[in-house]
């Protein structure tokens, strides 16, 4: 089969290779680029280069099927909305669950997200997208943009680290009442690890001191890059490991608070301030989205009584 779909605003000024992959996701990249060098995908009826920035109305045409909208089956609706509206999706990722599949069928808020948004029943437009990725672990606030036009804007301001990102951590021991961690961070790909490393891409992180006691303290940290692992690297590296952290973390601390509950890093993306914003997401111009903690870091925050310290 074959399928001919119009360029409309989700795709315009975007690489002709880039749109096809946002639309059959599945298709292998090898056979995609097979198909525009051989000039099976044309454009406007002519052969075009993987390259070609994508005009509105622009008409493409491709060799295959047209796209499934299918969802993973094992894929829940369920989602913690925080916000919502055409351009974008706030919601509060609950610890354990994926910011987006790792292989087929996998469930995670972004296919929630496919079967939440019931405009996607038309098949040319960009799927919800996640913007800011977190480790599995990690519960908060992640951001979906529902079109290509919010997604590109998304992504330069969070690659240009325009946004304010704050997150809560407990670390192990007495921190300090505030300061600035200014290490690069080198991702081994093999193995997963992250360290700081001169090798590494420059990485900063700001926090403040809101609670601590002999053991443990209660942290906002700020990312003002936005790195993997940052702030689990970083404060193991100041000698303040995340509570519960089993890659970087300190074993007999986590042995000891594992009883009560903790059973994965105590990091939680707490809110999100936009800066002055103009054009299509000019309404968020220093707005700011807060996602409430979950269960198991509000009990640890009970039993120390800190609850208090999140009114401040």
């Amino acid at each position: 089969m074959s399928f001919e779909l119009t360029v409309t605003r989700d795709h315009e000024n975007r690489r002709l290779d880039k749109t096809l992959r946002s639309i059959w996701p599945r298709l292998g990249s090898g056979e995609l680029m097979k198909a525009i060098r051989k000039g099976r995908v044309r454009v406007n009826g002519r052969k075009a280069d993987w390259n070609y920035r994508l005009v509105r109305d622009d008409t493409i045409y491709v060799p295959w099927d047209p796209p499934s909208m299918d969802i993973p089956a094992k894929t829940k609706s369920s989602l913690d909305v925080v916000y919502r509206d055409r351009d974008c999706l706030f919601v509060n990722k609950p610890a354990g669950l994926l910011s987006q599949p790792s292989r087929k069928n996998e469930d995670s808020v972004v296919t929630r997200a496919w079967s939440f948004d019931k405009e996607q029943k038309v098949p040319i437009r960009t799927r919800p997208a996640v913007v800011n990725r977190m480790d599995r672990n990690t519960s908060g606030l992640i951001v979906i943009a529902m079109n290509g036009s919010a997604l590109r804007e998304l992504q330069y301001m969070f690659r240009e680290n325009l946004l304010e990102k704050h997150y809560l951590a407990l670390v192990a021991g007495r921190a300090p009442s505030g300061g600035i961690i200014d290490e690069p961070l080198l991702k081994d790909p093999k193995t997963n690890i992250v360290s700081v490393d001169k090798k590494g891409k420059p990485s900063k992180t700001r926090f403040k001191l809101l609670a601590t006691n002999e053991d443990i303290s209660l942290v906002d940290i700020e990312l003002v890059t936005g790195r993997a692992h940052q702030a689990r690297v970083h404060f193991a590296w100041a000698g303040l490991s995340l509570l519960g952290d089993m890659k970087y973390g300190d074993p007999e601390l986590n042995g000891k608070w594992r009883n009560n509950g903790v059973k994965r890093p105590m990091l939680h993306s707490w809110s999100l301030k936009f800066p002055s914003v103009g054009g299509q997401l000019s309404r968020y111009s220093g707005q700011v989205y807060r996602a409430p903690l979950p269960e198991d870091f509000r009990k640890i925050l009970a039993q120390l009584g800190w609850e208090s310290q999140l009114d401040n």
